[in-house]
């Protein structure tokens, strides 16, 4: 199950801290992909 699913269907059950470990660790990448994604335009 991924992290959506269990923030979607198990909101009650998630860990915050591991939530946050997971912000802090992958969000500057997914940041960097989405700014590299916007500045190259859309792909035809």
């Amino acid at each position: 199950m991924g992290l959506r699913s269990v923030v979607v269907h198990e909101y009650f059950a998630v860990d915050l801290d591991v939530v946050w470990v997971v912000v802090q660790k992958h969000l500057p990448q997914l940041k960097r992909v989405v700014r590299a994604m916007l500045e190259a335009g859309p792909q035809s």
